[in-house]
C-alpha cells in the first residue's frame, strides 16, 4: 500500500482527497502546514506529496518542496487555484513532478498520482488496475464539440448539404475547412463521386489554370450519365486568379443554363445537375472577399450564395478537452496504450487562447506526444513548454 502525505490547510480538501486515496490502495497522512509536514518527514517514509500551493501562514508549496530531506525521492503534486503558464514553470523548475488546480476533479487527479508513483517505481498493485475511460461523441464521424457554437455549425451542415448551390465556408487560419467540406460532400447526393481539393495559395497556378476546368469541371464526358458529377473544394479562394474566376463563373452558368432547359422539357438536353458542386474556402467573410482586388463581383456573389462560420477554438472551450482527448485517441492507434492528460494541463489548454486554431491544438499535442511513452500521463510542464514554444517561433516569424 503506498502512503501519500496531504498538506494543506483547508481541512475540507484534506478530507476529500484522503477518502479518495483509501478507496484507491493509499494510505494517507494529513498536515495543516508545511513546518508540521518537515517534522513528519524525518522519521516517516511517504511515496507520494500532494500539497497546495498557498496556505494561509507560513511556508508555501514552493518553500516546501525546496526544504525537503535531499535523500527523499518521492513525487510532488502541488495544487492550485490558478493556472498559467508562468505558475506552471514555477512549479516545475522548483521540482514538482505536476500542478493541478481546483476544484479537484476525482477521476483525473487519481490518473495523476497512479502516473506520479509509478515514474518513482510506487505505485501498488492495487493502484495499477484504475483505468478510468473517457468516451467522447463525434458528430458526422469526425467533428467533436458540444458548445452551442457547434451545434450551431452541425445544423448548418444539415441544411446545406443536400443543396447543389456553392458554399463558403469562412474559418480562421488553422480551422478545419477541409474536414468540412468533407462532411459537404459525404452528406451530399453527390458522395458516391469524386471530390477534389485545391489550396489556392500553394497550388502552382499553371497547374490550376491549366487543368483544373478540364480535370475537375468539365467531367460531363468523363463519367457516366447515371453517375453524379464531383465536388470541388477551393481553400484560400481570395487567392484566385481572374483567368480561374471567369473558368468557373463560365462552367457555373452553363451547368445552371443547362438545368433550367431540363427543367423547362428540352429534348435535346439531358436533365443533369451542375457540373461540380462547389465549395469554397476563405479566412474573410463576404463583405471581407467584396473588397479584395482582383476578385471579380459576379464571382464573390456565386461564392457568397450559402456560408458556413467555423467557431475558433477559443469560443469552444468548454469543448477543448473532448476535442484534445479524441486527438490522442486516435494516436494511440498507432502504438497501444492510450496518452492522457492531466487535470492542469487541460486546464491550461482551456486558458490559452489558440491563435493557430485546431491546427495549432494538434500541434501540440503531437509535440507532447512525441516525447511521451505509451500510457503515459502528459504533465502540465510539457503543455506550458509546447505552447510557449509555438508562441516564440510564431512570434519569430510574424505568422
Amino acid at each position: 500500500m503506498n502512503t501519500v502525505l496531504i498538506v494543506d490547510d483547508d481541512s475540507l480538501t484534506c478530507s476529500v482527497l484522503a477518502a479518495l486515496l483509501e478507496r484507491t490502495a493509499c494510505s494517507p497522512l494529513v498536515c495543516a502546514n508545511a513546518e508540521d509536514a518537515l517534522k513528519l518527514l524525518k522519521h516517516q517514509k511517504v511515496d507520494l506529496i500532494i500539497t497546495d500551493l498557498n496556505m494561509s501562514s507560513g511556508m508555501s508549496g514552493l518553500d516546501l518542496i525546496k526544504r525537503l530531506p535531499p535523500d527523499l525521492d518521492a513525487p510532488v503534486i502541488l495544487m492550485t487555484g490558478y493556472a498559467a503558464v508562468s505558475v506552471a514553470v514555477d512549479v516545475m523548475r522548483a521540482g514538482a513532478f505536476d500542478m493541478v488546480t481546483k476544484p479537484l476533479r476525482p477521476r483525473e487527479l487519481l490518473e495523476l498520482i497512479k502516473t506520479a508513483l509509478q515514474v518513482g517505481g510506487r505505485l501498488s498493485e492495487d493502484a495499477q488496475a484504475y483505468n478510468p475511460e473517457y468516451r467522447v461523441e463525434t458528430h458526422f464521424g469526425v467533428l467533436v464539440g458540444e458548445s452551442p457554437p457547434m451545434q450551431a455549425l452541425y445544423r448548418g451542415i444539415t441544411l446545406v448539404a443536400k443543396t447543389d448551390l456553392p458554399v463558403n465556408l469562412h474559418a480562421g487560419s488553422g480551422s478545419d475547412k477541409l474536414a468540412v467540406a468533407r462532411i459537404l460532400h459525404a452528406e451530399s447526393h453527390r458522395a458516391a463521386a469524386a471530390m477534389y481539393a485545391v489550396d489556392l495559395q500553394t497550388e502552382p497556378l499553371e497547374v490550376l489554370q491549366d487543368a483544373f476546368v478540364e480535370k475537375y469541371l468539365q467531367v460531363d464526358g468523363q463519367r457516366t450519365k447515371s453517375a453524379p458529377p464531383p465536388t470541388v473544394f477551393l481553400d484560400n479562394v481570395e487567392c484566385c486568379t481572374p483567368a480561374l474566376q471567369r473558368d468557373i463563373l463560365r462552367e457555373e452558368t452553363a451547368g445552371r443554363g443547362k438545368k433550367e432547359r431540363s427543367k423547362q422539357g428540352s429534348a435535346a438536353t439531358p436533365a443533369t445537375s451542375p457540373r461540380a458542386r462547389l465549395l469554397v474556402g476563405s479566412q474573410k467573410t463576404p463583405a471581407q472577399l467584396a473588397t479584395v482586388d482582383g476578385l471579380n463581383p459576379e464571382f464573390v456573389r456565386l461564392i457568397s450564395l450559402l456560408g458556413l462560420q467555423l467557431p475558433p477554438l477559443s469560443e469552444c472551450v468548454s469543448d477543448i478537452p473532448l476535442v484534445a482527448h479524441h486527438y490522442l485517441r486516435q494516436l494511440k492507434g498507432q502504438g497501444g496504450s492510450a496518452y492522457s492528460l492531466s487535470c492542469a494541463s487541460i486546464d491550461l489548454l482551456k486558458e490559452h487562447p489558440w491563435p493557430g486554431d485546431i491546427a495549432e491544438l494538434r500541434k501540440v499535442l503531437d509535440g507532447a506526444v512525441a516525447g511521451a511513452t505509451l500510457g503515459e500521463l502528459i504533465t502540465v510542464a510539457v503543455i506550458a513548454d509546447l505552447i510557449g514554444g509555438i508562441a516564440k517561433r510564431t512570434g519569430a516569424t510574424g505568422n
